[in-house]
């Protein structure tokens, strides 16, 4: 007797801000590969209009961008959503503008660049509710059929997740 597999929780969707297309890319599809569901936009005045509370399980977002920075955005996002977890990346966490932003609000800095490792502990400490980031958050989904099935199209998106990480430190280097 086949037991139909149970359903997978929703997987939670953050807004990813950046303006960089290839950082936004490599981390758009790291995110994937994580099992988040990832909305990205360049701009913050972009997506203003369709904020709403509880839309985003969490906020990713450099710290500059062309129409706000950390500290305006923070205090943007507050104004409707007081309690939603926001990730800043920054190569400058102790400047002004990141001063501003956690005296907004509660906000966490991920300093660029970074490692794989470093963003998943960055999201977990957002995230901590949505056990995303534990060792087979990769293979949650593979095993449709049987134990051993794997979920190939996932792995490959984080392998390929990996490598675009990878190459985009590298360059920074």
């Amino acid at each position: 007797m086949n037991t139909p597999a149970p359903t997978p929780p929703p997987r939670p969707k953050v807004l990813l801000l950046v303006d960089h297309p290839p950082l936004r890319d490599t981390l758009r599809a790291t995110l994937a590969s994580l099992g988040l569901k990832v909305e990205t936009q360049q701009t913050f005045n972009a997506v203003r209009p369709r904020l709403t509370p509880g839309a985003y399980a969490a906020y990713l977002s450099d710290d500059q961008l062309p129409d706000a920075d950390a500290a305006e955005l923070t205090q943007n996002i507050r104004t409707f959503d007081p309690s939603v977890p926001i990730l800043i990346l920054t190569q400058q966490p102790n400047n002004d503008i990141a001063n501003r932003a956690r005296e907004v609000g509660h906000v966490s800095f991920l300093n660029k660049p970074f490692r794989l490792s470093e963003l998943q502990s960055a999201l977990a400490s957002i995230l901590p509710a949505q056990n995303i980031l534990n060792d087979s958050a990769l293979l949650a989904d593979s095993t449709a059929r049987s134990s051993t099935a794997l979920n190939l199209p996932r792995l490959l998106a984080a392998v390929l997740g990996l490598a675009a990480v990878l190459t985009f430190l590298v360059v920074l280097l």
